[in-house]
C-alpha cells in the first residue's frame, strides 16, 4: 500500500505540473479504498473463523473403539 501511494503521488505530481494538493489527495482515495475493503471482507472473515472453530471442535472429539 505504501509503494502504491508513493507511486500515485509521483505520477500525479508529474501529470499535474507539481500540484501538490491534487497529488497528495490520492492518499485519501487509496485509504478510502482500503477502508472499504476491510469493511467488505469483515463478515466473510468472521464466518470463516466460526467455521474453522466448529471444524476444530469436531476434530477434537475422541470416539473410543
Amino acid at each position: 500500500a505504501s509503494m502504491t501511494t508513493l507511486f500515485a503521488v509521483g505520477v500525479l505530481l508529474d501529470a499535474t505540473g507539481d500540484n501538490y494538493r491534487i497529488a497528495f489527495s490520492s492518499v485519501f482515495v487509496l485509504e478510502a479504498v482500503g477502508a472499504v475493503q476491510i469493511l467488505r471482507l469483515r463478515a466473510r472473515t468472521a464466518r470463516r473463523e466460526r467455521e474453522r472453530l466448529v471444524a476444530s471442535r469436531v476434530e477434537a472429539v475422541h470416539v473410543p473403539v
